[in-house]
């Protein structure tokens, strides 16, 4: 009778750490995008951009931020490590803070761009990155506007 106890105490607890893992890997997911950012004929250089787990204003929404280089070239990623649950799912968003020919202006420009789910990957490191390609900001968005801080992550 002890043995069978002990045998499905250790079942149950073998079993408890296998689901534990594969859950705790399977709600961990990422995202990685690339670019290049003009401002006209030059490289945009200086820009935030942020990696968004949803359109939101919400800082805590925001899982990976980069700036861009003196060649306007820029790599963001990120993944939901941090969250569990339902908030592991990522509906990938960019932001872009910059001021374009308004290097003097007190406000930053922003803009999102809403990316495929389809370059959402399982994991911790991103195995897809999505390319935005180049992107010229002298261009004002849709739904562009300004705001005189730029979140500090």
């Amino acid at each position: 009778m002890f043995k069978l106890t002990l045998l499905i105490f250790i079942v149950t607890i073998f079993g408890a750490v296998v689901e534990s893992t594969v859950d705790a890997g399977i709600s961990t997911r990422s995202a990685e995008a690339k670019g290049t950012l003009m401002c006209g004929n030059s490289p945009a250089a200086g820009v935030k951009v942020y990696l968004k787990r949803e359109l939101s204003t919400d800082i805590e929404e925001i899982i990976g931020h980069s700036v861009t280089d003196d060649q306007g070239k820029f790599t963001v990623n990120g993944n939901t490590e941090r969250y569990g649950g339902s908030k592991s799912t990522i509906d990938p968003v960019l932001s872009f803070y910059h001021k374009c020919d308004k290097a003097d202006a007190k406000s930053f420009q922003i803009f999102h761009l809403r990316f495929p789910r389809t370059y959402v990957t399982i994991g911790r490191i991103s195995r897809r990155p999505y390319d935005i390609g180049t992107f010229n900001l002298q261009i004002k968005y849709p739904g562009q506007s300004e705001d005189k801080i730029a979140p500090d992550y």
